[in-house]
């Protein structure tokens, strides 16, 4: 008499599927990183660098003898973001991509993005980033809407802590970093994807390339020295991330704001 071969019922089957449905969704809502710094400033993601090389009058005044000096109203554009008037950043970018000189200036684009992002409107601001790719051929711009996106997708995970958000993130500034390798701002942000992720090693030698690189600005190097100070965090070592901390807004203070 052969042995009689007994299957699982359907009910067992139904447990087993449900728990390894549930161990799945935690690798993907679950962050690595189990023990969370507590830094003492928060970092902007977008912050718009102060106009130089124009007044804004005579920019203006170029625009009412040629309401589509594109060059003009890149310059108004940038003024308005500077001083948070974002409504008028979309209005102008509108008109600056819908003209045939503008469509493909990326940095239109990127004002409509953080027009939207302060606007509290992030879906619109990743339609922008789609719209702006399809049209923008300059490599340094295209590497700016790239890692917008993944700024993007920090901010989303930051509210929460999805660990699909930061593959995505990761996947958006190796892009950036294709279209331009000397782009340090996106190498710092890949260094915090990577810290979030529990790839700490990783995170070092990313950071470390920002702040030895010549083409780091003084804002790529604050940030990079802001992920630093929370690896050494979570790590133990308090004296060095507060000094760290403490450094990296004496180096570029408009990146941070100070948590209440």
């Amino acid at each position: 008499m052969r042995d009689e071969i007994r299957y699982p019922n359907k009910a067992v089957w139904i447990v087993v599927g449900l728990v390894a449905f549930l161990c799945a969704l935690s690798m993907v809502l679950i962050p690595v990183v189990r023990k969370e710094p507590n830094p003492p400033y928060d970092l902007r993601l977008f912050v718009v660098n102060p106009p130089q090389g124009f007044r804004i009058d005579e920019a203006l005044e170029a625009i009412k003898r040629d309401p589509n000096d594109v060059a003009s109203l890149l310059q108004v554009q940038h003024y308005y973001a500077y001083q948070g008037e974002w409504e008028k950043v979309v209005e102008i970018g509108k008109k600056i991509v819908a003209s045939p000189q503008g469509a493909r200036e990326g940095s239109a684009y990127l004002g409509l993005v953080y027009a939207y992002i302060y606007l509290g409107q992030p879906q619109t601001a990743q339609e922008w980033i789609a719209n702006g790719l399809r049209k923008v051929a300059d490599k340094q711009l295209r590497a700016q809407l790239h890692r917008a996106a993944g700024d993007i997708l920090l901010l989303q995970y930051e509210a929460r802590r999805s660990r699909y958000d930061l593959s995505m993130a990761a996947i958006d500034y190796q892009l950036a970093l294709q279209e331009w390798p000397e782009y340090a701002f996106a190498r710092a942000n890949l260094a915090y994807v990577r810290f979030r992720e529990g790839n700490i090693l990783s995170a070092r030698q990313l950071i470390r390339e920002v702040l030895q690189s010549s083409a780091s600005t003084p804002r790529d190097k604050a940030v990079a020295t802001y992920y630093l100070a929370q690896i050494e965090e979570i790590s133990g070592n308090i004296a060095e991330a507060k000094r760290l901390y403490n450094q990296a807004r004496e180096m570029h203070p408009e990146s941070f704001i100070e948590r209440r």
